[in-house]
């Protein structure tokens, strides 16, 4: 969690561990959004050896005034 904060300046000691597994299906989209408050700090890690997924995923993107709220 330290190297969490210290690469993203996030104050994560408030917060609370969450694991949530997912699979993606064909067609599946999710639109970009801003989460909710309490939400502190989200990581997606792809597991896929699909050369086409290389880059998939959110980025951390604070010079985006979108991305940063």
């Amino acid at each position: 969690m330290q190297a969490i904060e210290r690469t993203t300046g996030a104050n994560l000691t408030a917060g609370r561990l969450r694991i949530e597994y997912c699979q993606d299906v064909d067609g599946f989209w999710l639109e970009p959004h801003v989460d909710i408050p309490v939400k502190l700090f989200t990581m997606l890690v792809y597991l896929t050896d699909a050369p086409e997924l290389h880059d998939a995923g959110t980025d951390i993107d604070d010079a985006n005034p979108v991305h940063n709220c």
